[in-house]
């Protein structure tokens, strides 16, 4: 076969792809939300750059049986990490792994990587020779440094051939996701990526949004927010006191002694949220994804900021807790 047969073969089974996906994921329950937090959960357990096939978390995630996941790691004391592995559909995941919590066993890992976290300057974000914007120089660096070892894992499973290629991550980890993408989709421009995170930081200005959709992966970007999680408004700096301003709540916040000199000095990062949002509800876990999502996930973040609610705050943001028993009801049933 001739190569100019073989690309008209791949334009085909793309265009195909375009329009059977949709109509299937309508006409089915989704079920990969459910696996990609599990996938975010299994990505905290790299040890020693490696990953047990055998996790549980993996086969909820949809590990491809008698297949194993691939680690990649970089940075001090291998603190940005991620991992690839064939799904049950014929598609490739790429997880990345979450800023690590206290409870990791090496205390020094776990600092180095919350001080890593710490650096919100912005820095360009390049694609080849794509100028694509101004990302949190924490994500942007962790990406980089995993680049070159994410692509050739990508290379030796084939990608190109994957029925998709889904992106996640959680905290940390989502913000990674979303500018991994940028990196698969410019090495394989006809493949269906879908990028899905769980409370993931701000991580990019508009400049990079615009780009971002450009190529073809805003449609195909989701995130999960749970109520009561702060991490999805930082780093917002100037965005936060135009945000509280609006809604008529500066008076509210000074009440618990953030005076008004204290938030005129946030950093002015240019960070924006983008992609559909699925905000989960405290009371019942019912994940709202319509219109009034972000109205309805800032009325819940500023009332439990104005109730001191902090403890709960931190809580919210676990990946082993609301994320997955929001995304797992058939779980929760059989745990009754």
């Amino acid at each position: 076969m001739a190569s100019g047969d073989s690309e008209i073969l791949d334009d085909i089974r793309h265009a195909a792809g375009e329009l059977i996906h949709p109509v299937v994921d309508a006409l089915t329950d989704n079920p990969w939300p459910r696996r990609l937090i599990n996938a975010c959960n299994a990505a905290y357990l790299i040890s020693d750059r490696r990953l047990a096939s055998g996790l549980p978390e993996l086969h909820a995630a949809g590990l491809q049986p008698g297949t194993r996941p691939l680690v990649f790691v970089s940075g001090i004391h291998d603190v940005h990490a991620g991992f690839v592995c064939r799904t049950d559909d014929g598609g490739l995941l790429v997880t990345f792994r979450g800023t690590l919590p206290p409870e990791d066993m090496i205390f020094w890992r776990w600092a180095a990587d919350w001080l890593h976290d710490a650096q919100t300057v912005p820095m360009p974000w390049t694609v080849g020779e794509r100028e694509y914007g101004q990302v949190a120089s924490a994500f942007g660096i962790a990406v980089s440094s995993l680049a070159e070892d994410l692509l050739e894992t990508l290379e030796t499973l084939d990608a190109g051939a994957a029925s998709a290629i889904r992106i996640t991550g959680h905290s940390k980890g989502g913000a990674m996701a979303a500018l991994g993408a940028t990196l698969i989709r410019a090495q394989y421009p006809h493949a269906r990526i879908e990028v899905c995170s769980f409370a993931a930081p701000m991580t990019a200005d508009q400049d990079f949004i615009d780009h971002y959709e450009q190529d073809g992966l805003l449609e195909r970007t989701d995130r999960f927010q749970n109520a009561l999680d702060p991490v999805p408004y930082l780093p917002g700096g100037p965005q936060i006191r135009k945000w509280l301003e609006n809604e008529k709540r500066l008076e509210e916040v000074k009440k618990l002694m953030l005076v008004e000199d204290a938030i005129k000095a946030l950093p002015a990062w240019p960070y924006r949220q983008f992609g559909r949002l699925h905000f989960v509800h405290e009371e019942d876990g019912r994940i709202q994804d319509d219109d009034d999502a972000e109205r309805t996930a800032w009325d819940t973040i500023v009332d439990a900021v104005v109730k001191m609610r902090f403890r709960e705050m931190i809580d919210a943001h676990s990946g082993a807790q609301r994320y997955l028993t929001a995304l797992s009801p058939d779980e929760d049933e059989a745990a009754g």
